[in-house]
């Protein structure tokens, strides 16, 4: 029977996170001097989001309208109205940035 050798190699080298930058705001808070987003080395290339994607957003931004009223009162229907149009006015927001 054939003997069979194997040799471990070294894991790949994780790729760095880009640098955090300060968007310069300060709140006053805990002495937080500005909150930090990651610099994005490069313009990520807009995608069109599917129907299906859209309406899970559109969902979850109807069900958190609903929670910050503590599910009393209100109107579900207008919940989802309104989240449907913040939802679509933001993705038109993303798509509009994306091409400048």
């Amino acid at each position: 029977m054939a003997r069979v050798t194997t040799t471990k190699t070294a894991p790949k080298a994780a790729a760095k996170a880009p640098k955090a930058v300060s968007t310069g705001t300060n709140n006053g808070n805990n002495g937080n001097n500005g909150s930090s987003v990651a610099a994005s080395p490069r313009k990520t290339p807009w995608r069109q989001v599917t129907n299906e994607e859209r309406h899970q957003m559109i969902q979850f931004a109807a069900y958190m309208k609903a929670q910050n009223r503590g599910f009393a009162g209100g109107d579900a229907f207008q919940d989802w109205i309104n989240a449907e149009r913040e939802v679509d006015a933001w993705l038109k927001s993303q798509n509009k940035a994306s091409q400048a």
